[in-house]
Protein backbone atom coordinates (compact mmCIF):
# COMPACT_ATOMS: atom_id res chain seq x y z
CA UNK A 1 0.00 0.00 0.00
CA UNK A 2 3.00 2.29 0.27
CA UNK A 3 4.38 4.29 3.21
CA UNK A 4 1.92 6.08 5.48
CA UNK A 5 2.74 9.72 4.50
CA UNK A 6 1.40 8.96 1.03
CA UNK A 7 -1.79 7.18 2.02
CA UNK A 8 -4.62 8.92 0.13
CA UNK A 9 -7.42 10.59 2.04
CA UNK A 10 -9.77 7.71 1.23
CA UNK A 11 -7.73 4.51 1.57
CA UNK A 12 -10.94 2.51 1.18
CA UNK A 13 -10.60 2.89 -2.60
CA UNK A 14 -7.27 1.07 -2.74
CA UNK A 15 -7.20 -2.50 -4.16
CA UNK A 16 -6.65 -4.36 -0.85
CA UNK A 17 -9.63 -2.59 0.70
CA UNK A 18 -11.89 -3.17 -2.29
CA UNK A 19 -10.95 -6.86 -2.30
CA UNK A 20 -11.69 -7.11 1.42
CA UNK A 21 -15.03 -5.31 1.18
CA UNK A 22 -16.05 -7.59 -1.70
CA UNK A 23 -15.07 -10.71 0.25
CA UNK A 24 -16.90 -9.57 3.38
CA UNK A 25 -20.03 -8.84 1.33
CA UNK A 26 -19.88 -12.26 -0.31
CA UNK A 27 -19.56 -14.03 3.04
CA UNK A 28 -21.79 -11.75 5.13
CA UNK A 29 -24.17 -14.64 5.86
CA UNK A 30 -21.38 -16.20 7.91
CA UNK A 31 -19.94 -13.06 9.53
CA UNK A 32 -21.26 -11.78 12.85
CA UNK A 33 -20.94 -8.07 13.59
CA UNK A 34 -18.93 -5.55 11.57
CA UNK A 35 -15.50 -6.04 10.01
CA UNK A 36 -13.19 -3.04 10.53
CA UNK A 37 -10.45 -2.47 7.94
CA UNK A 38 -7.49 -0.08 8.30
CA UNK A 39 -4.18 0.51 6.55
CA UNK A 40 -1.12 0.04 8.77
CA UNK A 41 2.64 0.34 8.72
CA UNK A 42 5.14 -0.90 11.31
CA UNK A 43 6.72 2.01 13.19
CA UNK A 44 10.07 0.21 13.03
CA UNK A 45 10.68 -0.02 9.30
CA UNK A 46 13.31 -2.72 9.82
CA UNK A 47 10.35 -5.09 10.23
CA UNK A 48 8.92 -4.02 6.86
CA UNK A 49 9.84 -5.45 3.47
CA UNK A 50 9.05 -4.05 0.04
CA UNK A 51 6.12 -5.80 -1.62
CA UNK A 52 4.96 -5.85 -5.24
CA UNK A 53 1.66 -4.02 -5.86
CA UNK A 54 -0.30 -7.29 -6.03
CA UNK A 55 0.64 -8.35 -2.48
CA UNK A 56 -0.06 -6.99 0.99
CA UNK A 57 0.73 -7.75 4.64
CA UNK A 58 -2.40 -8.42 6.72
CA UNK A 59 -2.87 -8.57 10.50
CA UNK A 60 -6.21 -10.08 11.55
CA UNK A 61 -7.88 -9.74 14.93
CA UNK A 62 -9.27 -11.41 16.97
CA UNK A 63 -7.68 -14.35 15.11
CA UNK A 64 -4.22 -12.97 15.95
CA UNK A 65 -2.82 -13.98 12.55
CA UNK A 66 -0.23 -12.02 10.58
CA UNK A 67 -0.06 -12.91 6.88
CA UNK A 68 3.12 -11.64 5.24
CA UNK A 69 3.07 -11.03 1.49
CA UNK A 70 -0.50 -12.20 0.90
CA UNK A 71 -1.56 -11.97 -2.77
CA UNK A 72 -4.54 -9.63 -2.99
CA UNK A 73 -6.32 -12.20 -5.15
CA UNK A 74 -6.35 -14.57 -2.13
CA UNK A 75 -8.08 -12.18 0.28
CA UNK A 76 -11.45 -13.82 -0.39
CA UNK A 77 -10.03 -17.22 0.61
CA UNK A 78 -8.60 -15.75 3.82
CA UNK A 79 -11.90 -14.09 4.75
CA UNK A 80 -13.80 -17.33 4.18
CA UNK A 81 -11.28 -19.30 6.28
CA UNK A 82 -10.46 -16.93 9.16
CA UNK A 83 -13.42 -14.53 9.40
CA UNK A 84 -16.50 -16.50 8.35
CA UNK A 85 -18.01 -18.76 11.03
CA UNK A 86 -21.23 -20.61 11.87
CA UNK A 87 -24.14 -18.25 12.50
CA UNK A 88 -27.75 -18.52 13.62
CA UNK A 89 -28.80 -18.59 9.98
CA UNK A 90 -26.35 -21.38 9.15
CA UNK A 91 -25.14 -23.15 12.31
CA UNK A 92 -23.77 -26.08 10.30
CA UNK A 93 -21.34 -23.94 8.30
CA UNK A 94 -17.74 -25.14 8.45
CA UNK A 95 -15.05 -22.66 7.32
CA UNK A 96 -12.57 -24.08 4.80
CA UNK A 97 -9.00 -24.64 5.91
CA UNK A 98 -6.37 -22.22 4.65
CA UNK A 99 -4.64 -23.76 1.68
CA UNK A 100 -1.03 -24.76 2.30
CA UNK A 101 0.44 -21.99 0.19
CA UNK A 102 -1.37 -19.29 2.17
CA UNK A 103 -0.82 -21.04 5.50
CA UNK A 104 2.94 -20.81 4.95
CA UNK A 105 2.62 -17.02 5.00
CA UNK A 106 1.00 -17.01 8.45
CA UNK A 107 2.73 -15.78 11.60
CA UNK A 108 1.46 -14.96 15.07
CA UNK A 109 0.43 -11.34 15.48
CA UNK A 110 2.56 -9.35 17.97
CA UNK A 111 1.67 -10.18 21.61
CA UNK A 112 0.74 -6.52 22.14
CA UNK A 113 -0.02 -4.35 19.11
CA UNK A 114 -0.48 -0.59 19.56
CA UNK A 115 -2.03 1.08 16.50
CA UNK A 116 -1.80 4.88 16.31
CA UNK A 117 -3.81 6.89 13.79
CA UNK A 118 -1.32 8.89 11.69
CA UNK A 119 -3.54 9.55 8.69
CA UNK A 120 -2.45 13.11 7.94
CA UNK A 121 -4.14 13.25 4.54
CA UNK A 122 -7.44 12.59 6.33
CA UNK A 123 -6.87 14.94 9.27
CA UNK A 124 -3.90 17.17 10.13
CA UNK A 125 -4.17 16.65 13.91
CA UNK A 126 -3.93 12.89 13.50
CA UNK A 127 -0.95 13.28 11.18
CA UNK A 128 0.97 15.60 13.51
CA UNK A 129 0.07 14.24 16.94
CA UNK A 130 -0.03 10.62 15.80
CA UNK A 131 3.47 10.63 14.37
CA UNK A 132 4.93 12.37 17.42
CA UNK A 133 3.18 9.82 19.62
CA UNK A 134 4.57 6.93 17.58
CA UNK A 135 8.11 8.26 18.00
CA UNK A 136 7.63 8.72 21.76
CA UNK A 137 6.21 5.22 22.21
CA UNK A 138 9.10 3.75 20.25
CA UNK A 139 11.60 5.44 22.59
CA UNK A 140 9.74 4.25 25.69
CA UNK A 141 9.49 0.67 24.45
CA UNK A 142 13.19 0.59 23.61
CA UNK A 143 14.09 1.98 27.05
CA UNK A 144 12.09 -0.82 28.67
CA UNK A 145 13.47 -3.45 26.26
CA UNK A 146 9.94 -4.50 25.32
CA UNK A 147 10.58 -4.72 21.57
CA UNK A 148 9.91 -8.46 21.37
CA UNK A 149 6.45 -8.24 22.89
CA UNK A 150 5.19 -4.74 22.12
CA UNK A 151 4.95 -3.37 18.58
CA UNK A 152 3.76 0.06 17.47
CA UNK A 153 2.01 0.57 14.13
CA UNK A 154 0.81 3.63 12.27
CA UNK A 155 -2.75 3.17 11.01
CA UNK A 156 -5.28 4.99 8.87
CA UNK A 157 -8.27 7.03 10.04
CA UNK A 158 -10.39 5.52 12.83
CA UNK A 159 -12.69 8.46 13.61
CA UNK A 160 -12.82 11.03 16.42
CA UNK A 161 -9.94 13.10 15.05
CA UNK A 162 -10.67 15.97 17.45
CA UNK A 163 -9.42 13.67 20.24
CA UNK A 164 -6.11 12.74 18.59
CA UNK A 165 -3.99 10.82 19.28
CA UNK A 166 -6.26 7.87 18.77
CA UNK A 167 -4.86 4.48 19.78
CA UNK A 168 -6.18 0.95 19.22
CA UNK A 169 -4.79 -1.92 21.29
CA UNK A 170 -4.94 -5.59 20.31
CA UNK A 171 -3.30 -8.26 22.40
CA UNK A 172 -3.17 -11.92 23.28
CA UNK A 173 -1.54 -11.06 26.63
CA UNK A 174 -3.61 -8.14 27.93
CA UNK A 175 -7.20 -7.64 29.13
CA UNK A 176 -7.13 -4.46 27.00
CA UNK A 177 -7.50 -6.55 23.85
CA UNK A 178 -9.73 -4.56 21.50
CA UNK A 179 -9.72 -1.38 23.59
CA UNK A 180 -9.68 2.00 21.84
CA UNK A 181 -8.23 5.12 23.48
CA UNK A 182 -8.23 8.85 22.69
CA UNK A 183 -6.27 11.90 23.82
CA UNK A 184 -2.92 10.10 23.97
CA UNK A 185 0.04 12.36 23.21
CA UNK A 186 3.78 12.59 23.92
CA UNK A 187 3.05 14.22 27.29
CA UNK A 188 1.04 11.29 28.66
CA UNK A 189 2.46 8.46 26.54
CA UNK A 190 4.62 7.08 29.36
CA UNK A 191 1.74 6.95 31.84
CA UNK A 192 -0.44 5.34 29.18
CA UNK A 193 2.13 2.69 28.21
CA UNK A 194 2.97 1.75 31.80
CA UNK A 195 -0.71 1.55 32.75
CA UNK A 196 -1.34 -0.63 29.71
CA UNK A 197 1.40 -3.02 30.84
CA UNK A 198 0.14 -3.12 34.43
CA UNK A 199 -3.53 -3.94 33.82
CA UNK A 200 -4.28 -7.10 35.78
CA UNK A 201 -5.51 -10.29 34.14
CA UNK A 202 -9.13 -10.95 34.95
CA UNK A 203 -9.96 -7.23 34.97
CA UNK A 204 -12.21 -5.43 32.50
CA UNK A 205 -9.24 -3.94 30.66
CA UNK A 206 -8.80 -0.22 30.12
CA UNK A 207 -12.17 0.75 31.56
CA UNK A 208 -11.20 -0.71 34.96
CA UNK A 209 -7.85 1.11 35.31
CA UNK A 210 -7.83 4.58 36.88
CA UNK A 211 -5.30 5.93 34.37
CA UNK A 212 -6.60 4.25 31.22
CA UNK A 213 -10.25 4.95 32.01
CA UNK A 214 -9.59 8.67 31.52
CA UNK A 215 -8.92 8.05 27.83
CA UNK A 216 -10.96 4.87 27.22
CA UNK A 217 -12.99 5.14 24.05
CA UNK A 218 -14.66 1.75 23.83
CA UNK A 219 -14.03 -1.87 22.94
CA UNK A 220 -14.40 -3.92 19.81
CA UNK A 221 -16.95 -6.71 20.04
CA UNK A 222 -19.31 -4.87 22.40
CA UNK A 223 -22.46 -3.05 21.40
CA UNK A 224 -22.74 0.66 22.10
CA UNK A 225 -25.03 -0.12 25.05
CA UNK A 226 -22.58 -2.67 26.47
CA UNK A 227 -19.72 -0.18 26.19
CA UNK A 228 -21.73 2.48 28.00
CA UNK A 229 -22.64 0.01 30.72
CA UNK A 230 -18.98 -0.95 31.15
CA UNK A 231 -17.95 2.68 31.44
CA UNK A 232 -20.77 3.68 33.77
CA UNK A 233 -19.96 0.77 36.06
CA UNK A 234 -16.62 2.50 36.69
CA UNK A 235 -17.98 6.05 36.44
CA UNK A 236 -15.68 9.01 36.95
CA UNK A 237 -18.57 11.27 37.89
CA UNK A 238 -18.06 13.50 34.85
CA UNK A 239 -20.42 16.20 33.58
CA UNK A 240 -21.84 15.33 30.15
CA UNK A 241 -22.14 19.06 29.37
CA UNK A 242 -18.33 19.22 29.21
CA UNK A 243 -18.06 16.68 26.39
CA UNK A 244 -16.29 17.98 23.30
CA UNK A 245 -15.03 21.28 24.74
CA UNK A 246 -11.75 22.67 23.37
CA UNK A 247 -12.04 20.75 20.10
CA UNK A 248 -9.53 23.18 18.55
CA UNK A 249 -6.78 22.69 21.14
CA UNK A 250 -3.40 23.85 19.89
CA UNK A 251 -1.25 20.95 18.72
CA UNK A 252 1.89 22.72 19.96
CA UNK A 253 0.82 22.37 23.61
CA UNK A 254 0.34 18.62 23.59
CA UNK A 255 3.90 17.58 24.50
CA UNK A 256 3.25 18.73 28.07
CA UNK A 257 -0.51 18.32 28.40
CA UNK A 258 -1.21 15.25 30.59
CA UNK A 259 -4.81 14.25 29.85
CA UNK A 260 -6.46 16.79 27.50
CA UNK A 261 -10.21 16.89 28.08
CA UNK A 262 -10.91 13.22 27.53
CA UNK A 263 -12.63 12.31 30.79
CA UNK A 264 -16.14 11.16 30.07
CA UNK A 265 -15.93 11.71 26.34
CA UNK A 266 -17.09 8.14 25.80
CA UNK A 267 -20.66 9.20 26.56
CA UNK A 268 -20.76 11.05 23.23
CA UNK A 269 -22.05 8.97 20.31
CA UNK A 270 -18.92 9.95 18.38
CA UNK A 271 -16.84 7.99 20.85
CA UNK A 272 -18.53 4.64 20.31
CA UNK A 273 -16.35 2.28 18.29
CA UNK A 274 -19.47 1.79 16.15
CA UNK A 275 -18.73 5.19 14.59
CA UNK A 276 -15.29 4.26 13.26
CA UNK A 277 -14.36 3.11 9.76
CA UNK A 278 -15.83 -0.23 8.81
CA UNK A 279 -16.37 -2.09 5.56
CA UNK A 280 -17.86 0.95 3.86
CA UNK A 281 -16.30 4.14 2.56
CA UNK A 282 -16.70 7.20 4.80
CA UNK A 283 -15.25 10.39 3.41
CA UNK A 284 -16.15 12.63 6.36
CA UNK A 285 -13.24 13.89 8.43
Amino acid sequence: MGPWPWWPKVVERLPPFLATFTAVAQHKKHIEGVVKVSAYEHADLSFESALPPDKVDVIMYPAGVWLKGLPIKNIDHVVSSLVAEPTEDDPEFSPPMLNKKIARLARHAPPLGIFVCCHGNRDTRCGVIGERLVQKLQVLIKEREWQENVRVFRCSHVGGHKYAGNVLVYSAISPCNGDWFGGINPGNAEAFLDALADVEFGSSGGVSDDTLRQCWRGRMGLTKEEQLQAFEAKSLGFDEDDIGKDDDADVKDLDSEPWPLIEGAFSSDEWSSDSCSDSSSDEDD
